[in-house]
């Protein structure tokens, strides 16, 4: 407590953030947190306390094993959903790169998808999210059995299984691309398979 100019004593509870407004702010904030949490825990669809990636709905995760058995076998067309310059950097052989912030773009590719060929997505592992949002935007378009590979790129880079970047070679050709979605003389647009 300091002295005013006047010469009176000046108090705790003077002031814009006195003592007594910050416990009242302390209060009204753990009151407000209670009936929150309270809440929660009484509805039947409570938000988790800790988040849990799952495959959206429609959708399928699989493992690295699973991954590369499609892989292996054509089964599956691979869809990159990181950025250009990550793809352009290295992907798994045979993906095309998906911008899942362009739904023109993604209904570009894959209009004209063809019948039997499973989709898989994939990122930048268990902590990029963008492979569930293309996932989530192909069951939106109407597709199903969509695959979301949560272990992404550095997974199947460190398995060393086939890939392709950087002015590359490709070591094995899944799907030939341009046989998929060959371009139309429209000017870019995907054409009929």
């Amino acid at each position: 407590m300091g002295n005013t100019s006047n010469g009176n004593k000046q108090s705790y509870s003077d002031g814009p953030l006195s003592l007594r407004t910050l416990v009242i702010a302390a209060l009204i904030v753990a009151l407000a947190a209670a009936i929150g949490l309270g809440s929660n825990a009484l509805r039947s669809d409570r938000i988790p306390w800790i988040y849990e990636r799952t495959a959206p709905s429609a959708t399928n995760p699989i493992d690295l094993e699973q991954a590369k058995e499609l892989f292996d076998t054509a089964e599956a067309l691979f869809l990159d959903s990181r950025s250009r310059e990550e793809y352009d950097a290295g992907h798994i052989s045979g993906a095309l790169n998906v911008d899942t912030l362009d739904p023109e773009h993604i209904d570009r590719i894959l209009e004209q998808a063809l019948p039997g060929i499973r989709l898989v997505t994939y990122c930048s592992g268990v902590d990029c999210h963008s492979s569930d949002l293309l996932a989530e935007r192909l069951v939106d378009m109407g597709y199903s059995g969509i695959g979301v590979f949560f272990g992404g790129w550095p997974e199947w880079s460190a398995a060393g299984y086939p890939t392709l970047g950087s002015g590359e070679q490709p070591q094995e050709q899944q799907l030939d691309v341009n046989e998929l979605f060959p371009p139309s003389d429209s000017g870019g647009a995907w054409g009929e398979p």
